[in-house]
């Protein structure tokens, strides 16, 4: 009983601070936008730079699953053993035809919806672009209702209708870029929502959590690049601060946060950490307000309360349902 408390204490504080952390993450490109990046040059950097430290944990999850299969020692020495490793390990890190066509359209979603969202930075305050683009469980609803004719529950309708409302709060009539800023960050729920649904259904679900980070962010940062120089948005930075900020942007959120995120899923379960994940809009804009003096009427407090509700009603009765079924 005491390690089934502490492994969901441990789950609860993992997820908190990997929302905070992503709460942080329209704050520093902010930052970084200072030094002279753009939005999308962003992209690149978040996703180029962790490689390495991915690839390294994607072979050593890789490694321990060999070492964990019947009939392989855990220990063994030698050339002709050595090689032998080597291959298994190649073959393992591997993508089948059918997981590369998947992987390939999966990470144009992913993609698009992080240029979607560090482009709204440029036009609305970061808690409000962050608030908006959490609106994305709404749209996944949305979609089973539209395209698999799923029918929409009193929760799901609830949802639907607190999503409105915030959207509508965040909207300021004369405001310059307001709309646009808006829009992107809409999109990028939208785009999100793809994401989500599409890796549900593929065969990318069963992939190793970090072999699948690695293939994912290595193809999306091509993606961006490609994008990047396509519409000649792409800046290499010349400071050495924006290549510090930019490496510790790239590692907080690519590393730290989305393994905090995963180790919490598998401690407290994908319910609990919804509703702990609504802490990073309100990091957003309680920072935004704090460091950057973003103004934060009572107006934008009412949408994120909004949202936040929307989310809430989602993922709370899905959670009372399983534990009813449990019992």
């Amino acid at each position: 009983e005491g390690n089934k408390n502490m492994k969901e204490f441990r789950g609860f504080m993992f997820v908190m601070i990997s929302a905070v952390i992503f709460g942080c993450m329209p704050l520093a490109a902010k930052v970084i936008y200072a030094e002279g990046c753009t939005s999308v040059s962003l992209v690149v950097y978040r996703y180029s730079i962790s490689l390495p430290v991915l690839l390294v944990l994607a072979l050593r999850e890789q490694m321990k699953v060999l070492k964990q299969q019947p009939g392989r020692p855990v220990r063994s020495v030698g050339t002709a053993v050595y090689k032998q490793r080597v291959r298994a390990l190649k073959r393992r890190m591997r993508l089948n035809p059918i997981q590369l066509r998947q992987m390939l359209v999966l990470s144009a979603g992913f993609c698009a919806t992080t240029i979607l969202l560090f482009s709204s930075y440029n036009y609305i305050s970061s808690g409000s672009a962050t608030t908006i683009h959490f609106s994305y469980p709404v749209f996944v609803i949305l979609a089973g209702v539209v395209i698999f004719k799923e029918k929409l529950g009193a929760a799901g309708k609830a949802a639907v209708f607190f999503c409105v409302l915030g959207l509508i709060c965040f909207y300021e009539p004369g405001q310059k870029g307001g709309a646009q800023g808006i829009f992107l960050a809409l999109a990028s729920g939208i785009t999100y929502s793809f994401y989500m649904m599409y890796f549900d259904k593929s065969q990318l679900k069963f992939i190793r959590p970090f072999k699948m980070n690695f293939y994912l962010s290595a193809v999306s940062g091509v993606i961006a690049f490609l994008f990047a120089v396509f519409t000649d948005s792409f800046v290499l930075l010349h400071s050495a601060r924006g290549w510090l900020f930019a490496a510790a942007f790239s590692f907080m959120i690519t590393i730290v946060a989305c393994i905090l995120f995963q180790i919490g899923i598998a401690d407290i379960g994908a319910r609990k950490s919804a509703v702990l994940s609504t802490f990073e809009p309100i990091t957003s804009v309680v920072l935004g307000a704090v460091l950057f003096h973003e103004a934060v009427v009572i107006k934008t407090w009412v949408g994120v309360l909004f949202i936040v509700v929307s989310v809430l009603s989602i993922t709370v009765p899905a959670r009372k349902r399983q534990m009813n079924r449990s019992d």
